[in-house]
């Protein structure tokens, strides 16, 4: 019997995890209990983790990049709405409150796939997909896709939202059709394309004009 069991637990599909890539200022994770979030930390299912006001986190989250801006919390592989009696829950991650930045590598497998629930909204994320997400204390969520075509569900309908679209989601509501978003800002004066760190938050300067074409590289 044990040798029937054995190769059988290699098969078990693993708990999925996040892991803490970057933290600036105040960012705090509560599980079982409170502690300042700190760089290379392993996060797993039911794990919170805040932002303060100017602070900011860095997760990678499966094969998902994910920022939160500060005054955001994040809520672990944990969907807003339980699954029903029976069914195993789905490993979305909840934006309770704040904005996040989502982005998956073109690289990834095909089949990859992350997502991000609020009290409004289902956002799932592919290959080469990029989108900023807000919700606020209503649950109203707004979402801006920068690459790709991000995938919206609400109230029962789904809706792909293309690059270069935003659309909002109200509590219990359908998606509202996407919208034209603002053309994002060019840089006039550009910032270095990298900078070196041994893990301390470094300044970097540049300077950049509203209604350009296409979004300025970032600077890392």
């Amino acid at each position: 019997l044990t040798a029937l069991i054995a190769p059988l637990t290699a098969f078990a599909q693993a708990a999925p995890e996040a892991r803490v890539t970057a933290v600036q200022a105040d960012v705090e994770v509560a599980s079982s209990s409170r502690h300042p979030a700190a760089t290379g930390e392993t996060l797993q299912r039911g794990h919170r983790i805040t932002t303060r006001a100017n602070a900011s986190a860095d997760l990678a989250v499966g094969r998902a990049l994910v920022h939160l801006a500060d005054n955001t919390s994040l809520v672990l592989f944990a969907p807003a709405t339980p699954a029903p009696s029976g069914q195993t829950a789905p490993d979305d991650s909840t934006l309770i409150r704040g904005q996040l930045q989502v982005s998956v590598p073109a690289q990834a497998p095909r089949t990859t796939n992350v997502s991000i629930a609020t009290r409004a909204a289902g956002i799932s994320f592919g290959p080469g997909d990029e989108a900023a997400i807000g919700s606020d204390a209503s649950g109203a969520t707004r979402l801006a896709v920068q690459h790709g075509s991000v995938r919206v569900r609400a109230a029962g309908r789904e809706v792909s939202v293309r690059a270069g679209l935003g659309v909002r989601v109200d509590a219990r509501r359908p998606a509202r059709a996407p919208r034209p978003v603002p053309p994002a800002p060019t840089w006039s004066q550009t910032p270095p394309a990298s900078v070196l760190s041994r893990g301390a938050g470094v300044d970097v300067s540049g300077t950049f004009a509203t209604g350009g074409h296409g979004a300025p590289p970032p600077a890392r």
